[in-house]
């Protein structure tokens, strides 16, 4: 299995384009972004990931990215997997942790911080 650093799931263009244009592009490290959590659970069937990114509200998708999260924690417990959402209200009363989560970020704005974050996580 092919070790990558990080896999980004956001179903949101713009967001992901985003991802795809910040300095992780230039980094010392890999990732790939998907815009389902189906192909999500596809591509980690021949990829380890250390870093999952994890849009919560993936739209009309089947698996959201709590969904997502349950699934990946059983698969890789060591991993970090962040939360990146517009509806941080909704762990005003659930922990992220609950969901497999190691923190949740709010975007748009957090998208550079999510990126300073993953960068610390891998030590760049």
């Amino acid at each position: 299995m092919e070790e990558l650093d990080v896999l980004f799931v956001e179903n949101e263009d713009y967001i992901a384009d985003i991802y795809s244009k910040l300095s992780i592009n230039t980094s010392n490290y890999t990732f790939k972004i998907v815009s389902s959590g189906e192909e999500a659970l596809i591509l980690i069937k021949d990829f380890k990931f250390k870093i999952f990114v994890l849009d919560i509200n993936l739209g009309h998708n089947k698996l959201t990215g709590v969904d997502l999260s349950i699934k990946i924690r059983k698969l890789f417990p060591t991993a970090k997997i962040y939360a990146i959402t517009g509806f941080t209200y909704l762990f005003d009363t659930i922990s992220p942790s609950v969901a497999g989560f190691d923190a949740v970020f709010s975007k748009p704005d957090a998208v550079l911080s999510i990126v300073a974050t993953i960068e610390k996580d891998l030590a760049i």
